[in-house]
């Protein structure tokens, strides 16, 4: 606290190896299956996690970080933009935030339809497992295979 207050100021430089998370150093199939937080749910069923307990985010994920990396493409964008001879314009935010996270976007879009293909399919698969236990058959020799 800083004289009496609830205020507390946030350290500007915190130290590098200071229990960064798990997830920064984990796998694809750690990644997509939640293994690596398992140290920290053992710990958490083992007693009440306090604040010092949770991980600190990989030096990536920042907002200081985050924020030179935007800042770093919109400059680029800018650059780009006057030296194509639109003048002093700048370049739209939005459009940058994209420029930006394209990457990001395009694999939460493929995640995205994996999601619909697989809600969509379920009743389709149902209905032709439904068909078929009826005795209506597609085609000679359907559900031996």
């Amino acid at each position: 606290m800083v004289d009496g207050s609830l205020y507390a100021p946030l350290q500007a430089n915190p130290p590098p190896d200071e229990n960064v998370t798990p997830m920064a150093n984990a796998g694809v199939l750690s990644i997509f299956t939640f293994w690596w937080l398992n140290p920290l749910m053992i710990k958490g069923k083992s007693q009440v996690l306090d604040d010092k307990d949770i991980p600190k985010l990989r030096k990536e994920d920042t907002s200081e970080e985050c924020y030179s990396s935007f800042m770093e493409t919109l400059e680029k964008r800018r650059a780009k933009s006057v030296s194509g001879g639109h003048g002093d314009s700048d370049p739209p935010v939005l459009s940058t935030l994209f420029v930006w996270q394209r990457k990001e976007l395009v694999i939460t879009g493929i995640f995205a339809l994996i999601k619909v293909l697989a809600l969509a399919s379920g009743p389709l698969i149902l209905r032709a497992f439904i068909q078929l236990v009826q005795g209506n058959e597609s085609f000679e020799n359907e559900g031996y295979f």
